[in-house]
């Protein structure tokens, strides 16, 4: 019983020969037991009591994809933790308590990833998602040892699902932005791409997922000379300020000319009609320019990251 007095609720072994607890214990609490042990031989009285851990401090996780979400198929599990987690136990602790399950079954690892607010733990399957796929996080994080007094606050749970195989692929050499549905080509739209003559300014190569949909969005460079630039239609990529948005100011050389400042602009309608089919997590790869997609371009780089470098980033990997 605990300290007011309470049962504890708990179940004998099917043999009788063990007693385990069938409701969860709370932190910094005393149990007391007491009972009589019975066998052929006669009686035991028992008695005991223990303590559970007191945590300095508790810690709670966050899981994207939201309930029910359709994602695109490059969407990776992000595990927002409420502080950052350095120790490898303790890092594997949390790995452990967490279990990704899927329909069909995806080859995936996790990897620990500097995020813009600190360490998380991603997730993401080695290819891209098939369209359709199935996916429940199970996080059973209460009473997970999560090192310097802290432990995991509370369980959680969500499931998401995966929308249609839509993979955008811009070139920067063509001037290009084609839109590809479940292997069909579907838009083919001429775009202009950052200006490769300033290497602050070039759309860099790899591949990005769509983050964010703006209807509006002020953008400001003070470093080249604008503030409060209304994008419209504007879709994230990368936190690093990349978008894909409407600006007809260069109409005349989408499809001949890379002029923008990282972004790749489309004429109005086209933005509109390209943000109001995307998804959240949908592959946006870019290829044909003078500087590659780094860990350093942005908050959400999982896929610039090899799958032989990204299982390396789990704290489980190599154990059996």
């Amino acid at each position: 019983m605990n300290e007011e007095g309470g049962s504890v609720i708990g179940k004998l072994s099917a043999d009788k020969k063990s007693w385990t607890t069938a409701e969860v214990l709370g932190y910094g609490r005393t149990y007391t037991l007491s009972g009589t042990a019975k066998n052929a031989g006669g009686s035991t009285a028992l008695k005991g009591s223990w303590k559970t851990a007191a945590p300095d401090g508790i810690v709670s996780v966050n899981i994207s994809p939201r309930e029910d979400r359709v994602v695109g198929i490059a969407a990776p599990i992000l595990v927002s933790i409420g502080t950052d987690i350095t120790d490898q136990t303790a890092r594997a602790n949390i790995e452990k308590a967490i279990t990704v399950t899927t329909s069909p079954k995806t080859e995936g690892s996790f990897a620990w990833i500097q995020h813009d607010d600190g360490w998380g733990l991603d997730w993401r399957p080695k290819n891209y998602w098939k369209a359709g796929t199935k996916v429940t996080v199970t996080a059973d994080m209460y009473g997970v040892d999560m090192g310097n007094g802290l432990w995991g606050e509370e369980d959680k749970v969500a499931t998401f699902s995966i929308g249609r195989a839509q993979v955008t692929k811009g070139d920067v050499q063509t001037h290009r932005l084609q839109v590809f549905r479940d292997g069909k080509l579907v838009h083919d739209y001429p775009a202009s791409f950052g200006y490769e003559g300033d290497p602050g300014r070039v759309t860099r190569s790899g591949t990005y997922i769509v983050m964010e949909k703006h209807d509006l969005y002020l953008m400001s460079n003070p470093t080249y000379g604008y503030t409060d630039f209304k994008a419209y239609y504007a879709t994230r990529i990368s936190n690093n300020g990349e978008f894909i948005h409407a600006n007809d100011g260069t109409a005349d050389v989408q499809g001949y000319e890379n002029v923008t400042h990282g972004c790749i602009n489309l004429t109005y309608d086209r933005a509109k009609e390209y943000q109001e089919e995307a998804l959240w997590g949908d592959p946006v790869e870019i290829t044909g320019s003078s500087i590659p997609l780094t860990e350093s371009e942005g908050d959400i780089y999982d896929w610039a990251i090899p799958w032989e470098d990204w299982i390396t980033r789990s704290a489980l990997y190599g154990s059996s």
